[in-house]
């Protein structure tokens, strides 16, 4: 059992860290120059491999009118919450 809960916290710790560098992800543009920052650059190239694939479904399979680049990490992270939620759940 001990393990389990291990794995789970282990889990929690790199989905909240994940939520964090997306929201960075998502807001650090609105108030700074995300060109110059390593942060920024940090954030979206972590979050990047987990935001892509759901840009991509947007663009493609519902042809949304917007810039689907944020769109899709917020949905990644609609996703992570999720995920968090059934861990919370079940642990």
């Amino acid at each position: 059992m001990l393990i389990v809960e291990l794995i789970k916290g282990t889990a929690t710790v790199i989905l909240a860290a994940l939520s964090l560098l997306i929201v960075i992800r998502v807001l650090y543009p609105i108030f700074a120059d995300p060109e110059q920052s390593l942060l920024y650059s940090f954030a979206y190239a972590t979050t990047q491999p987990f935001a892509q694939p759901v840009s991509d479904f947007l663009e493609d399979k519902l042809d949304l009118p917007i810039a689907t680049d944020d769109l899709g990490a917020v949905v990644a992270l609609l996703v992570i919450s999720v995920v968090s939620t059934i861990l919370a759940f079940f642990g």
